[in-house]
C-alpha cells in the first residue's frame, strides 16, 4: 500500500474522532438561547459529516460506536426521543429551575420507558404481520396514535394552570364577598418578595438554558392585541369592540392608552378569565390617554389620535365599566412651543381625562411606564451571551423618577390609584434583561408577552383593589 492512501485513511480517522468530539461538545454548549438559524450550527453539521467520512476506517470512531451499549441506545433512540421530551417539559412546568441532578434522573426514567416501549410496543407493532399485510389497518392504527399524541400534547397547558392566581375572596351562601386581607397589602408583600429575586437575577451573567421566550423568538413575543384592530393603526379613529376574559360578566374593566398599557394585556387577560371579569381593550399606536396633541405621525399634529381618544372616552363614559387602567409611553413632541411631557400642558391634559372618567363614576388606575433600555434587548443578548449584565441598565439610568413623582402627586390630588411597575422589572439598583428564566423585554421599551403573563397575580390584586375602592 502506498503512503498516500495510508495518509488519507489517517486523516479520515482523525477527522472522525474530531467530529465525534465536536458533536458531544455541541450537545453540551448549544442551548435554546443560541441563535437559530446561525453560523454556530455549522459546527455540529460539519462534525457529523466528518464522522460519516470515517466510515470504513478501522481506527476511526465507527469501531467504538459498534459497542453493545451504543448499539442498544441506538436501537431505542427513537423511543428515547419520544419519551424524554414530555418528561422534561412536564417537569419544568412545575419546576422551571430544575437542577442537573433532577434532569439526569429524568433521563434515566426516559431510558427505562424507552426500553419498555421498544420491547412491548414498538417491536410488536413493527413486526405485526396483520398490519404489514393490511394498509388500511396500518392507517387506522396510525391515525389513532396521532390522536393520542395530540391529547398528550395538551397536558403541559393543563398542568401550567394548576399554579394560577386565586382571588383573595370567599363567597358565602348569600353571595357576599369577604376579603381576608386587603389586595394592596398582598401586592406589597408580593413586590417585596420579588426584590430579592430580581437582585439575584441582576448578578447573573449567563443566559439560562430554559430562557423563555428564546432570543430568536422574543421580537415576536407580543400580545395578541398588537396584531389586530384592538391596537388601532395610525390612520384609524374607530374604537372597535375588543372584549376578552369572561365576556358576559357584569364586572368590566378596560385598558386605555397606547401600546405601553397594551403590553400588559396577557397578564390582564389571564387574571380576568380566571376571576370572571370582563376585559375591554381600547388602545392605539403612539396615542397617549392625555388631552394634548402630539407630533408623532408624519411630522404633523397627530389628529387621528385626538379623534380616537375622544371616541374612546365617550365609549368608556357611556359603558358600564367599573375600572379604567391608563398608561402610555413618554412623548417629547407635544404640539405647541416649549411644551413637553415635563411641562404643565401634559399634566393638565392628564388631569382633564382622569377627571372626566371619574365624574362618570369610573375608578381610574394609572400605570407608570416601564424602565426604558434605549437599545434592542434581544439583539444585545445575542451579542453578549457571555455577560447578560451588559444588556441591563441601572435603575437611575432606566427609570424616569421625576415623571413618576409627578404622576404620584396627581394621583394623590385627584384620588385615584397609581401602580409603579418598575418594581416588577427592577431590583434595588439594577434592571436586568432576564429575571429567572424569563426574558423581560421584547424590544427597547416593551415587555415580552411571556413576562407580562407572569404578572397575572399582581394584576389580579390591582383589579381587586380598584373594584373594592369606594365611588368618588
Amino acid at each position: 500500500m502506498s503512503i498516500r492512501p495510508i495518509a488519507a485513511m489517517r486523516i479520515r480517522a482523525t477527522a472522525g474522532w474530531i467530529g465525534l468530539a465536536g458533536i458531544f461538545v455541541s450537545a453540551l454548549v448549544l442551548t435554546d438561547a443560541s441563535q437559530f438559524p446561525g453560523w454556530v450550527y455549522i459546527v455540529p453539521t460539519a462534525c457529523t459529516v466528518m464522522v460519516l467520512m470515517s466510515i470504513g476506517i478501522t481506527n476511526g470512531p465507527l469501531k467504538m460506536l459498534q459497542w453493545k451499549v451504543f448499539q442498544w441506545v441506538g436501537a431505542r433512540s427513537y423511543s428515547l426521543y419520544l419519551w424524554h421530551w414530555p418528561l422534561l417539559v412536564l417537569y419544568q412546568v412545575k419546576h422551571p429551575h430544575a437542577s442537573a441532578v433532577s434532569r439526569c434522573v429524568l433521563l434515566i426514567i426516559a431510558l427505562w420507558l424507552s426500553a419498555v416501549s421498544y420491547r412491548y410496543f414498538e417491536n410488536p407493532i413493527r413486526r405485526n404481520r396483520r398490519l404489514s399485510d393490511s394498509p388500511a389497518l396500518s392507517l387506522l392504527v396510525g391515525i389513532g396514535a396521532v390522536v393520542i399524541g395530540i391529547g398528550f400534547s395538551q397536558l403541559p397547558a393543563k398542568v401550567s394552570t394548576a399554579n394560577t392566581y386565586t382571588p383573595n375572596t370567599v363567597v358565602t351562601s348569600t353571595s357576599t364577598t369577604i376579603y381576608h386581607q386587603p389586595p394592596m397589602e398582598l401586592l406589597e408583600q408580593s413586590n417585596a418578595a420579588e426584590i430579592s429575586v430580581i437582585d439575584a437575577a441582576s448578578r447573573e451573567r449567563r443566559i439560562p438554558t430554559n430562557l423563555s421566550p428564546t432570543i430568536i423568538k422574543a421580537p415576536k413575543d407580543k400580545p395578541s392585541v398588537f396584531s389586530n384592530e384592538c391596537l388601532a393603526l395610525f390612520e384609524s379613529v374607530a374604537v372597535p369592540p375588543c372584549v376578552y376574559g369572561s365576556k358576559e360578566s357584569a364586572i368590566g374593566v378596560a385598558l386605555f392608552g397606547d401600546s405601553h398599557i397594551g403590553q400588559w394585556f396577557p397578564g390582564f387577560e389571564k387574571a380576568a378569565f380566571e376571576n370572571g371579569w370582563r376585559l375591554e381593550v381600547m388602545t392605539k399606536r403612539a396615542c397617549p390617554p392625555v388631552d394634548v396633541s402630539i407630533n408623532t405621525y408624519k411630522g404633523r399634529t397627530y389628529r387621528e389620535c385626538d379623534e380616537w381618544r375622544e371616541n374612546a372616552i365617550q365609549r368608556i363614559i357611556a359603558s358600564d365599566l367599573k375600572v379604567v387602567f391608563l398608561g402610555s409611553n413618554k412623548y417629547d413632541s407635544v404640539t405647541g412651543k416649549g411644551l413637553s411631557p415635563r411641562g404643565t400642558s401634559w399634566w393638565g391634559g392628564l388631569r382633564r381625562v382622569i377627571t372626566r372618567l371619574q365624574d362618570s363614576g369610573k375608578q381610574v388606575v394609572l400605570f407608570s411606564d416601564i424602565p426604558s433600555m434605549w437599545f434592542d434587548v434581544p439583539q444585545c443578548l445575542a451579542e453578549h451571551t457571555d455577560d447578560v449584565r451588559k444588556c441591563g441598565r441601572t435603575r437611575q439610568q432606566a427609570v424616569r423618577s421625576a415623571r413618576m413623582q409627578t404622576e404620584k402627586s396627581i394621583a394623590a390630588e385627584l384620588g385615584f390609584s397609581y401602580v409603579d411597575v418598575t418594581r416588577w422589572v427592577c431590583g434595588t439598583s439594577f434592571c436586568p434583561a432576564i429575571i429567572g428564566s424569563t426574558l423581560v423585554y421584547m424590544d427597547t421599551n416593551h415587555v415580552s408577552a411571556t413576562f407580562a403573563s407572569t404578572k397575572s397575580h399582581q394584576l389580579g390584586l390591582v383589579i381587586e383593589d380598584a373594584l373594592l375602592a369606594p365611588s368618588r
